[in-house]
């Protein structure tokens, strides 16, 4: 994950192992919305690739706690808006755990890993 303070853009990429979709790449793209109650929230667009290649399209609300100076917890909420290929007409919502720890900073970029949970329904 790579925060952008003086943006306040959030990217993240990553792979990972879904049911429904087998291993799969992932890529979100979000933007700082508010601070409230000691948590930032972020909004954005997430796409999911699954191992054969159709793709998952969803918006995404992001909680996210510093925990230290140097971790985090967040929630993400993806409400699924279609896709390609087998899921070219999906819709439904995943729910994201993660964990972040700080790698490293440079100039007004925070790289971290996450590790995380998803948990959810997709009708297709």
């Amino acid at each position: 994950m790579i925060v952008n303070v003086a943006t306040v853009t959030v990217t993240i990429d990553g792979t990972g192992q879904l049911s429904h979709l087998g291993k799969i790449t992932f890529h979100a793209d979000q933007t700082f919305l508010t601070f409230t109650g000691g948590s930032f929230i972020f909004t954005g667009t997430e796409t999911l690739v699954a191992a054969n290649g159709d793709k998952l399209f969803a918006t995404a609300t992001t909680t996210v706690t510093d925990t230290s100076a140097t971790t985090s917890e967040a929630t993400s909420v993806l409400t699924i808006t279609g896709g390609t290929g087998r899921f070219a007409d999906a819709s439904g919502t995943i729910t994201r755990h993660e964990r972040g720890v700080l790698v490293s900073i440079v100039g007004s970029t925070r790289s971290n890993t996450i590790t995380s949970t998803w948990e959810g329904q997709i009708s297709y």
